[in-house]
């Protein structure tokens, strides 16, 4: 089986460097739309699951009702032990499917900030991926503490949980490490007159970080994801 579920939050999500590293290790990916989506097909159809980003709160199912069917597929590929993977909002709906709550964080985040791995890191393919220090692209404003049972592969400057992993097959990512140049330029033109307002960003500010930061970030995130594909493609057919 070399089918990947790949449920996208937003239009304008390209998935980046995560696209070419699966397609590169033999994953077939299967992108669901979870805004247009009638059928949520089950996991089990496939070798593994990938949640990615999106502007929204966990906690918004009024006004997007898909994720609470989201939560279900979480619940559903855990307790299968299937291998699951939350960029980001993906992150924050595993921690919530686990019962952790998600809430607004101190200050938003938009730019590079350093992560730092954690001796559980040591061996897995997320936190192998990233040295002390290493600056990676962010831009959230919610935030959760470590869900229960979790190990904790990577932290923040302010002890922010940064990545986790449950078991041996779900990871979480809190930041984005998917995104290269064409993606982030399309999420600086979504945000429009709001990045300096809302996220205390300046567009040309970003820009520039992104073309002195972008280049060694993609690497990683290729290796990051390509180390993944690798993870998911030695599990067992169910």
């Amino acid at each position: 089986m070399d089918r990947l579920l790949v449920v996208r939050h937003e239009p304008n999500d390209t998935l980046g460097v995560a696209r070419w590293a699966f397609e590169e290790e033999g994953l077939r990916l299967r992108i669901l739309d979870a805004w247009a989506e009638e059928r949520w097909p089950s996991p089990r159809e496939f070798a593994g699951v990938v949640l990615m980003g999106g502007a929204m709160n966990v906690d918004q199912v009024d006004r997007h009702p898909y994720l609470g069917l989201e939560r279900d597929l979480v619940r559903r590929a855990i307790d299968e032990d299937l291998p699951i993977i939350g960029v980001c909002l993906g992150a924050q709906l595993m921690a919530r499917a686990l019962g952790q709550p998600v809430v607004r964080a101190p200050i938003r985040r938009c730019g590079f900030f350093p992560v730092y791995p954690t001796e559980d890191a040591l061996g897995d393919p997320v936190g192998a991926a990233f040295a002390p220090g290493d600056l990676e692209f962010h831009w959230n404003e919610d935030t959760f503490d470590l869900p229960s049972g979790a190990t904790l592969l990577a932290s923040g400057t302010d002890g922010a949980v940064e990545a986790y992993r449950l078991g041996a097959r779900a990871w979480g990512i809190a930041f984005h490490p998917e995104v290269d140049r064409p993606e982030l330029a399309g999420w600086i033109e979504s945000a429009g007159d709001t990045l300096e307002p809302v996220w205390h960003r300046a567009p040309e500010d970003v820009k520039r970080e992104a073309d002195r930061l972008l280049p060694a970030h993609q690497e990683r995130g290729r290796n990051l994801f390509r180390q993944l594909a690798r993870s998911i493609r030695t599990v067992p057919i169910h």
